[in-house]
């Protein structure tokens, strides 16, 4: 292919944009908003994630073990753990331990009247479990929950690791859910956007009917006819994956973090962390649509 052919190409394509500036601009606007949603609902997913991984506490179960449990079957205890399924890490954290840690959070004038009281220490020895899929966490808590020398007194009280689980399956289903709305709501907008580019690229090739006669008459080739429609559909996805990138940039950067207020400075993710998939994936969004669109809408002229 010529290079005079290629600028005659893209010639076209723009002119086309501006013949039908309307359809084209209806269609750069839906196609961004559709990459938009993508990556707005992306962008939330990967900070739910990011902020799941900062809290242990939701992959962790606290086991309490029973105050006349005895050391060998509280060793016993850890190993019937460790052998379960799902289970990553176990810690035993003696009483002793737990309440030196529980001084910790305290100053040194109230520490020193906490440790009055050492010999009435009230807590009792733990079992830090870690867990790794939150799926599998209903399943590894009944096991625990059948294990011997377990304080039950504690879970009557609310102190079970059940909660916890509870707290990381809502999380769960809450993220599940943003995700099923992200790609519902992309495949709709992507056939809108479909529709309104094929829209666009007829009105282009009705207002030039005549022309694309005469090509045909003087035996241009079908790739040389439709290539022109091809380009104005690229130079559309183009288009529309630039101002949706813009527009994602300004509105983690800058509105996102007015809506969210203090939890931005501390568990918002930077852009930068999105920058390069955003791009590449809004890229191969616009430049599917339009490739296929206006392919899509020549054809039915091209057997015409």
């Amino acid at each position: 292919m010529r290079i005079s052919n290629i600028f005659y190409f893209i010639k076209q394509g723009f002119l086309g944009i501006i013949r039908n500036a309307v359809m084209s601009s209806a269609s750069i606007l839906i196609l961004a908003s559709s990459m938009l949603v993508l990556g707005t609902f992306w962008t939330v997913i990967a900070n739910i994630n990011s902020y799941m991984d900062s809290l242990d506490e939701l992959n962790v179960i606290l086991l309490y073990i029973a105050p006349e449990t005895d050391e060998a079957r509280t060793e016993q205890i850890g190993d019937e753990i460790r052998a379960m399924d799902n289970v990553t890490n176990v810690t035993f954290l003696s009483k002793e331990e737990a309440w030196e840690l529980e001084l910790q959070k305290y100053d040194e004038t109230q520490r020193a009247i906490f440790e009055q009281f050492v010999k009435l220490n009230p807590l009792p020895d733990t079992y830090k479990i870690e867990f790794a899929e939150i799926e599998k966490s209903t399943p590894l808590l009944f096991q625990l929950s059948s294990i011997e020398g377990i304080d039950l007194d504690l879970k009557e009280q609310g102190k079970n690791p059940k909660s916890v689980i509870d707290i990381a399956n809502k999380v769960e289903s809450f993220k599940n859910g943003i995700s099923m709305i992200c790609v519902w709501l992309l495949i709709i907008l992507l056939v809108v956007s479909f529709f309104v580019i094929m829209n666009t690229i007829r009105l282009t090739v009705f207002s030039r009917k005549q022309e694309i006669i005469i090509m045909r008459y003087v035996g241009a080739t079908s790739s040389f006819i439709v290539a022109p429609f091809v380009v104005e559909g690229i130079i559309i996805g183009v288009l529309s994956s630039a101002i949706a990138y813009g527009l994602q940039y300004y509105l983690y950067t800058y509105v996102m973090p007015d809506m969210l207020g203090n939890f931005a400075s501390t568990g918002l993710l930077p852009f930068s962390e999105f920058s390069r998939i955003l791009a590449i994936a809004f890229l191969t969004v616009g430049l599917f649509a339009g490739i296929v669109a206006s392919s899509m809408s020549m054809r039915k002229y091209l057997k015409a």
